[in-house]
């Protein structure tokens, strides 16, 4: 994982900060307690990978809105526990020494804070990022990373699976976050477990200013999606998958996760997860800080980073020398990014 800061507070340990991170909701078959406590089992996916991580009960609590742990354990049983979109979170790293049980020395890492992450301007990504993406740019490429990039971008790989084309490459992930305007009504497919929302009439949001609108397409959209959404819900979580328009035929915004898609006659996306977007007038703003994130994952390939500002080894950087971030959130100070000169992402 990609730490964008660090702190160190006398825990006997490293304080490392993470933001614009997924938390993945535990699921029913895991062992969620320890010690009379919860110390919930999560997976972590940002832009660089993913990883698997516990979380304090605390923290539990306070990303479910649940009032205790075994409100927590009702809604985890369920299916229906649910967190936000995107989050910010500090992790604490302690070396353990070496016992009978471990002979090598192992690092613990436990997730001490979290609160759901800031859109606002103050909190988007700033020159910080360039020299992380440096320093992640030195290791392999991991297919299990959350890529931003708007929807008509993701392709089916017969071989790769679920890819982001842009400038001619395909990029392999885990999970696509991305920005879509609906203006189209679901059906509801019944499941052997729960049900299927299914949603056409999805247009993109480019992540560009320079794209021509269909006829008839929302505001801030540009093409309409050759295919379908489709999420997969219980009854206990149905509430947090809705995409109708609200009134009438006025356009509904949204941030979802596509977790896959399938190539037929027409694609099918599946959605993990959705937030819609309360107010419109903030879709500026949001479409901006989208654009500066979806930066990173292509690394030199449009990343704002000038050769002579490439990391080197003999440089001396490291995940501990990062700078720090005073808030959850936010980036370590740093001048901010400029708007992209192209987009990062093929418009289809």
């Amino acid at each position: 994982m990609n730490g964008v800061a660090h702190d160190e507070r006398g825990h006997g340990g490293t304080l490392f900060q993470i933001n614009h991170v997924r938390i993945v909701e535990p699921s029913a078959s895991d062992n969620l307690q320890v010690d009379d406590r919860l110390f919930v089992p999560v997976r972590l996916i940002d832009r660089t990978g993913a990883v698997e991580l516990r979380m304090r009960e605390k923290v539990a609590l306070e990303l479910s809105g649940l009032a205790d742990k075994d409100e927590f354990i009702a809604e985890t049983t369920a299916g229906a526990l649910n967190f936000c979109m995107l989050h910010s979170a500090r992790i604490l790293v302690k070396k353990k020494l070496s016992n009978e049980d471990y002979p090598d020395e192992v690092l613990s890492a436990i997730i001490v804070e979290a609160a759901q992450q800031k859109l606002e301007e103050e909190f988007e990504p700033n020159a910080s990022m360039i020299e992380l993406q440096n320093l992640v740019n030195l290791l392999p490429k991991n297919v299990e990373r959350m890529i931003v990039a708007p929807i008509a971008a993701i392709m089916h790989s017969p071989h790769g699976g679920m890819v982001v084309s842009t400038n001619g490459k395909q990029h392999q992930c885990s999970s696509v976050l991305t920005l879509i305007a609906n203006t189209g009504k679901s059906h509801v497919e019944p499941l052997a477990r729960g049900h299927r929302i299914v949603t056409k009439d999805v247009w993109n949001i480019p992540f560009n200013d320079s794209s021509d609108a269909d006829a008839g397409a929302p505001e801030h959209a540009n093409e309409n999606i050759d295919g379908e959404v489709a999420s997969s819900c219980t009854m206990g979580n149905i509430k947090y998958s809705p995409l109708n328009p609200t009134t009438g035929k006025e356009p509904v915004y949204a941030m979802v996760m596509i977790s896959a898609v399938d190539q037929r006659k027409e694609k099918l996306f599946m959605i993990d997860k959705v937030a819609n977007v309360e107010h419109n007038s903030a879709l500026p703003d949001l479409i901006r800080h989208f654009k500066k994130l979806s930066w990173s994952f292509v690394g030199n390939d449009s990343s704002p980073t000038k050769r002579s500002r490439m990391f080197s080894c003999s440089a001396g950087t490291t995940p501990y020398s990062a700078k720090k971030s005073r808030r959850l959130g936010m980036c370590p100070t740093n001048e901010s990014l400029p708007d992209p000169a192209h987009s990062c992402a093929s418009q289809g």
